[in-house]
């Protein structure tokens, strides 16, 4: 059975430390990024129902609504309710039929079938005492969606980075090697020539 040679055995080693490292490095990244997409939808969130505050208005005791409050802006869904619980304008999520109580400044999470959600409500007065609920909704599912095709897109590339990292480990032995093979060779060839000049 053929040995393998000290440069294919110093390559192996070379590529699986180097592989590790960056499997260690997108393990990190992507935990962290995770939490931090989760954390910019609730952020995104927030801001949208805040923003959207300014588009609406009161008018002869009717609410008279912007055309970028009906806007898919940041994927979130805008609702406006009355004091009551009531729908008035704006757009729902399809799937999501059941809303949770309203919870003036909280950030829920829903959790059913068709996918999970963050909704956040706020609870406003206008100048005549006519109190009403903004409600924003945004599809954390949707939000992992995205997250989850860059992890494929680096699972792809993962086997090419092991591939380059070899190539180049390999290459760069057998160049460090050289002047050790080299005299490899020379003793071998003062052994059978007996030039010790050599």
């Amino acid at each position: 059975m053929k040995r393998f040679s000290l440069k294919l055995k110093l390559t192996a080693m070379y590529s699986f430390f180097m592989v590790l490292v960056t499997c260690l490095c997108l393990a990190v990244l992507f935990s962290l990024s995770g939490n931090e997409i989760l954390t910019s939808a609730q952020m995104h969130l927030r801001e949208r129902v805040q923003e959207s505050a300014d588009e609406i208005e009161l008018e002869d005791g009717e609410f008279e609504i912007d055309s970028e409050f009906y806007s898919l802006n940041k994927n979130v869904y805008l609702a406006l309710y009355d004091a009551e619980g009531h729908f008035l304008y704006g757009k729902v999520p399809p799937g999501l039929d059941e809303m949770p109580q309203f919870q003036d400044g909280q950030i829920q999470t829903i959790r059913k079938a068709a996918g999970q959600w963050y909704v956040y409500d706020v609870q406003y007065e206008m100048e005549n005492g006519q109190e009403f609920y903004i409600r924003g909704v945004v599809s954390v599912t949707e939000t992992q969606k995205e997250f989850l095709i860059a992890v494929r897109f680096a699972v792809i590339l993962l086997p090419l980075t092991v591939i380059l990292t070899a190539l180049i480990g390999y290459r760069l032995i057998r160049r460090t090697l050289l002047p050790v093979r080299q005299m490899t060779e020379t003793v071998q060839e003062i052994q059978k020539d007996g030039d010790l000049s050599r």
